[in-house]
């Protein structure tokens, strides 16, 4: 007797393996192109690297490090700075990439080195007052941005779909720019892959997958039934617990207090949850992992 174990893609497991899928990609795009860009430019304007907190997935390797810190330093200069490396390749390369719609909907702020891009998550915290700054209102915010603006960046399709593990997640990719068992007896289980993803949600998630293979030159399948497995795969590649994002702060505290995201599972068990808390330090994923978990 055959032993058909139903294996099912929703909305929730697509944007996980999207964001697996994005990380695994862009590592490679960082190091071998970005990074070397990043240095050019920290070389022409014969600058220092700043020391600052390591966010994300830059904690993983020398190279991410060294390119979170190289951009990092770069984004604390002014639009008026641009003037000496403005026509060089290895600046409008890194343009390209902080411009993308991957990043956000709306263009930020223009006085800056980099242009920037708001996605519905710093919208979100933009629009609400620190003191009232609880998961459930920052996700509802979010996802009418998200609506609204048509926000196609990791960010915004966590938000269309109101997740907010997801929305932590997610975020916490892109900071430096959002068991079965069987019987002895029975047969080897034979899977069946059901795709349960929204008609609204697989295109928005495919023009985010354009933008971004044409922007890499990368190679991530387009989001269809006909992939089902190829983006399970990758959602159970993923690991989330205990990413952690500063996303906001309140200045008008002594000392100034930063706002954190990070993804743990509740003291009583169950599902991952966004664990929500303020302090006087920025807190990064590691940092998390050794200290909370």
């Amino acid at each position: 007797m055959s032993n058909i174990i139903t294996i099912e893609v929703d909305n929730r497991r697509l944007l996980l393996a999207v964001d697996y899928l994005y990380r695994e990609h862009m590592k490679v795009f960082e190091t071998q192109h970005l990074l070397p860009a990043s240095k050019v430019l920290i070389d022409q304007l014969a600058m220092s690297v700043k020391q600052v907190p390591v966010e994300g997935y830059y904690t993983e390797s020398e190279e991410l490090q060294a390119y979170f810190l190289n951009i990092r330093t770069l984004q604390q200069l002014s639009r008026a700075d641009t003037q000496p490396i403005a026509h060089l390749d290895a600046y409008q390369q890194l343009i390209q990439v902080m411009s993308s719609a991957i990043y956000g909907a709306k263009p930020g702020n223009e006085n800056g080195f980099f242009p920037q891009r708001l996605d519905a998550l710093y919208f979100a915290l933009d629009t609400t007052a620190p003191g009232e700054w609880q998961i459930e209102t920052l996700t509802n915010k979010a996802h009418e941005f998200a609506v609204a603006h048509n926000d196609i960046s990791l960010v915004g399709l966590a938000a269309l779909i109101k997740d907010t593990v997801v929305l932590a997640a997610l975020r916490e990719s892109v900071v430096l720019y959002a068991a079965i068992a069987a019987g002895a007896a029975m047969e080897p289980p034979t899977y069946e892959y059901v795709w349960n993803v929204t008609e609204e949600l697989e295109s928005k998630v495919n023009q985010f997958i354009d933008l971004f293979n044409t922007l890499t030159s990368s190679n991530i399948r387009n989001a269809s039934a006909e992939h089902t497995k190829y983006f399970y795969d990758a959602y159970e590649d993923n690991s989330i617990w205990g990413r952690c994002v500063y996303i906001g702060f309140d200045d008008s505290k002594e000392p100034m207090e930063h706002y954190h995201w990070a993804i743990n599972y509740p003291e009583q068990g169950g599902d991952l949850v966004v664990d929500a808390f303020w302090d006087t330090k920025i807190w990064t994923t590691e940092q998390y992992h050794d200290k909370k978990l």
